[in-house]
């Protein structure tokens, strides 16, 4: 009598929605891992040994969903324990903690019935709270142990590719500076504000801040880079302590972009030359990411 020999093979992946984070900054990422079954044999239980690098806290398993084919199991048909430290990953090994080891049972309450070519997919978040400069590569390697019965052989794989994770730290540098020069006539000055982005990403919503003394006005003013006037520039101004308080508003300043703001201002009275020449601070947003990098958590 012929006996039909049947084969326990799967295909495993595992991903992260990103490759990057930024430093020192909350971030979300994404894990996913799939099973696909590329044997002859039904796969009715599955053992995953799952690192998570010290870059994230312990995940929150209740917001972890499987599903086969689609469609989600339940909750009882699967357990996932966490413990201190990672176990596969020797090597390329976060900075920021010692990280953790998820071990997860699917098939608890039964067989999971994974037939042939059906694929099996495990979803959970991961939260990076404060990722150092020091996660120059970041690996997080999985095992999975498969068996179309409780107690019958065992099938190990891993992953092709692990996901690889590493933190980028954009330098913010920027120089600025004021100058007032007198013009012809008495109260008339030019006042000339620099800021140069010399960091390594462009800057969202710069806001430059001046403040005129008491009975003076602004006449003219424009903004200019290397490339001639910025249309997209707004002024706003509102009587404060100290004078009119001036804020300008840039959408966005280009990694080493150079911006001049100049105005003439006239006014009465005594000044004091060193009011005039004190310059009043800037503030900007977030930097403008060109990679594919999480939002940030706020």
């Amino acid at each position: 009598e012929e006996k039909k020999l049947e084969v326990l093979e799967a295909e495993v992946a595992k991903s992260y929605s990103t490759s990057s984070l930024r430093s020192y900054r909350p971030q979300k990422v994404q894990a996913t891992m799939t099973l696909v079954n590329k044997g002859s044999s039904t796969i009715n239980l599955m053992r995953i040994t799952d690192d998570i690098p010290g870059v994230f806290e312990a995940p929150d398993v209740e917001q972890m969903t499987i599903k086969i084919d689609g469609k989600a199991i339940d909750n009882d048909q699967y357990k996932a324990e966490l413990s201190e430290g990672i176990t596969i990953e020797k090597e390329h090994r976060s900075p920021d903690g010692q990280g953790h080891t998820m071990m997860l049972t699917v098939g608890t309450r039964g067989p999971i019935g994974l037939k042939p070519n059906k694929k099996i997919e495990i979803t959970y978040p991961l939260s990076a709270p404060d990722p150092s400069p020091g996660n120059e590569r970041v690996d997080a390697p999985a095992r999975v142990e498969f068996s179309a019965e409780r107690f019958g052989p065992i099938c190990t794989r891993e992953p092709t590719e692990s996901p690889s994770i590493k933190v980028v730290h954009n330098r913010r540098n920027f120089s600025a500076g004021k100058q007032a020069i007198p013009l012809g006539g008495k109260g008339r000055y030019e006042v000339l504000i620099l800021f140069e982005n010399n960091g390594d990403t462009a800057l969202s919503d710069l806001y430059i801040n001046d403040v005129l003394p008491p009975q003076f006005e602004i006449k003219e003013w424009e903004m200019k880079n290397s490339d001639g006037k910025r249309d997209d520039v707004t002024m706003t101004s509102e009587d404060g302590e100290g004078g009119l308080h001036i804020v300008w508003h840039v959408p966005k300043v280009e990694k080493g972009e150079r911006l001049e703001v100049s105005f003439d201002i006239k006014g009465s009275g005594e000044v004091d030359a060193e009011a005039l020449n004190r310059f009043h601070g800037v503030h900007f947003g977030d930097e403008i990411e060109s990679d594919d990098l999480p939002a940030v958590v706020s």
